[in-house]
């Protein structure tokens, strides 16, 4: 008969830093890792700390609709601004109530907006308008051409006989210049002759209708000239009627041809970005950008008709990595070498592409967002091997059923303790009325080794949306929800770790300040697979305010678990709290009563749950141990 050996163990379940794992068998986790079950923790190699709290801009409706886009401006002052896109109408958004301010109409109510920085200002489209916001105020991109001037020879003395073309246009004076010409309505060739007595033009202008235009000019052609030049100005917009009868005021330094016949207004754009002194904006299978900004920063807003190039696919979002501007596409990546309209764009990645623009961020000299096949980081050159969203695929895998009022969202928030990656969809098991999955991803503590061997930190929060913003300020974190009838949109809270005025997991608004349970399974252990364990006691080390849970389970068929531990208050220092066996447990096999167990808690495998439902912004669980024993024997 074979005698049993037995020997001291101490099972350490404190470091979770390797985060949620819900692919892999759970008796195969990495040790720092726990069941994607987890929720509302913060996962570190110290152990669990609370998530921060979510709190709604108000408790009444931010915005009536599904909303569209989310940003903040930041200006050169350091004055930044919430905005806000829904029905199409792009609003400021206050920080402190919520309360909206509109300040544009960009039309088509269900298109997605996009924005991008530049020269101190946000650029946002729409598919449908460019519009620019300078300080608070907003403008269309560009200025529209004059439409329905009318140009005549008049009785009276003043310009010498012959033809002359004419062009009328709108302007932009800034301090006493005019920064930004449109392009201008031909008003043909007017014919002026002193036997008639006609030697002076009039000019009808009609007033434009965008805030921007403070001045009116005129560009003449007069006779023997080759050129238009800047001939007359009304320096206002409120001037119908022009009479020249002079060139005195005649700019031969200014030409129409040069400053203003080329100042197009933007296409209706899909997706904008800046980049290389120029914005850049996608329609289907075509690429647009601007004049170079290199000289003024208005010539950013002047889209010559020649400036787009057309390719062989449909283009869906623009990127940069280091020196060279990228084209996302349903067939892979486009690279165009260092923004450079004069070289060609080339299909350098076929096997990948991001599924939605809206999760792909910078980070770490490249982008990271979902693709057609996972997550994954793209480096300039191509998209890493690694599905980075591996370890959660299950729930990954819902994104690719997202519909366009619930888009995915991602983006990288730098924490003082490290880099995340945030990533929020919606799955329809949960709610169909919102996005309501929230994983983060620790960037700081990721390590690649290979395919099979990689360390990938992933944790869930309670609260999810479809876009977010992160102050340039204060890295105060801003997430809208959208919603069909009441978008809201909450903002991180490190005071508190309450949920209020935003939707839950269940697409049910949460009005009030509600504590939400934080919850961590942790890894099954096996410590020898030939014996039984023996778990005599274990030691919390924690720092709490409140009271949280501790229970021990057995993960084989026994189906043991203790009753839910109390560990109360610590009182400010960290305290040990020993727990002996024997204790009472609670039977899962289809009893509801407490029974007693065994003197000792055997089991083959072991894992440990923590919960706590309580506001203590905090909390942290440094040290989870067990102690006991292993026996084995040539005979298990």
């Amino acid at each position: 008969m074979s005698e049993a050996k037995r020997k001291p163990m101490v099972i350490d379940f404190s470091d979770v830093s390797g985060g949620c794992n819900g692919v892999e068998h759970p008796t195969k986790l990495f040790n720092s890792q726990v069941s994607d079950d987890s929720i509302g923790f913060t996962l570190k190699k110290s152990g669990l700390a609370k998530q921060q709290g979510a709190v709604g801009l108000s408790s009444g409706t931010t915005f009536t609709n599904f909303l569209r886009g989310l940003f903040l401006h930041r200006q050169f002052s350091g004055t930044e601004t919430l905005y806000g896109v829904s029905d199409g109408i792009l609003s400021s958004v206050s920080k402190l109530d919520g309360s909206l301010t509109t300040k544009y109409d960009m039309g088509e109510p269900l298109n997605e907006a996009w924005a991008c920085d530049a020269y101190g200002k946000k650029m946002v489209c729409n598919g449908n308008s460019v519009v620019k916001i300078e300080g608070t105020t907003a403008y269309q991109v560009g200025i529209t051409a004059p439409s329905g001037s009318s140009a005549s020879e008049s009785i009276g003395i003043g310009l010498p006989d012959g033809d002359y073309g004419i062009y009328v246009g709108y302007a932009r004076k800034v301090d006493g210049i005019n920064v930004l010409y449109s392009v201008g309505e031909s008003l043909g060739t007017i014919t002026l002759s002193s036997g008639m007595g006609n030697n002076q033009i009039t000019i009808t202008i009609p007033n434009s209708s965008d805030p921007q235009v403070n001045n009116k000019v005129v560009w003449i052609k007069s006779p023997n000239e080759l050129v238009h030049y800047f001939f007359y100005e009304t320096d206002d917009n409120v001037t119908t009627s022009i009479t020249i009868s002079s060139a005195s005021s005649k700019e031969t330094a200014i030409i129409y041809e040069y400053s203003a016949a080329d100042n197009g207004c933007p296409p209706a754009i899909k997706f904008i970005f800046y980049f290389a002194g120029r914005l850049w904006g996608v329609l289907d299978n075509v690429f647009y950008y601007s004049n170079d900004g290199t000289y003024s920063e208005y010539d950013i807003e002047k889209w010559p008709a020649a400036n787009f190039r057309r390719t062989a696919h449909k283009l869906t979002g623009i990127f940069s990595v280091g020196l060279n501007l990228y084209f996302n596409t349903d067939d892979g990546i486009l690279i165009l070498p260092y923004g450079d309209v004069n070289q060609k764009e080339i299909l350098i990645e076929s096997r990948w592409h991001f599924y939605n623009m809206r999760t792909v961020a910078s980070w770490n000299n490249g982008v990271i967002g979902v693709t057609n096949q996972g997550t994954r980081i793209f480096d300039g050159q191509q998209f890493i091997p690694y599905d980075i969203s591996y370890p959660i695929r299950d729930k990954i895998d819902k994104i690719y059923k997202s519909t366009d009022d619930f888009r995915p969202c991602g983006f990288v928030y730098r924490k003082d303790f490290r880099d995340e990656y945030h990533l929020l969809w919606q799955d329809t098991g949960l709610s169909v009325t919102v996005n309501n999955v929230h994983a983060v991803l620790n960037l700081s503590s990721n390590i690649w080794i290979d395919f099979n061997n990689y360390n990938l930190a992933w944790e869930f929060q309670h609260v999810s949306g479809n876009y977010a913003a992160v102050s340039a300020v204060d890295n105060t974190l801003f997430i809208g929800q959208s919603h069909s009838y009441s978008s809201k949109i909450y903002s991180e809270s490190s005071s508190t770790s309450q949920i209020s005025n935003a939707y839950g997991s269940n697409g049910q608004l949460i009005s009030s300040a509600t504590d939400k349970e934080s919850y961590l399974k942790s890894r099954y252990h096996i410590e020898n697979i030939a014996g039984r364990m023996r778990i005599d006691k274990f030691y919390c080390h924690s720092v709490n305010e409140k009271t949280f849970q501790v229970r021990i389970c057995a993960g084989d068929g026994s189906k043991k678990k203790t009753a839910w531990i109390d560990i109360g208050p610590s009182g400010g220092p960290a305290v040990v709290f020993p727990i002996v066996f024997p204790v009472v447990f609670q039977s899962t096999e289809g009893k509801a009563d407490k029974e007693k167990m065994p003197s000792h808690f055997w089991c083959k495998t072991v894992y440990a749950e923590v919960r706590q439902t309580a506001n203590d912004t905090n909390f942290k669980l440094l040290n989870l141990v067990l102690f006991g024993e292993v026996e084995t024997n040539n005979y298990l």
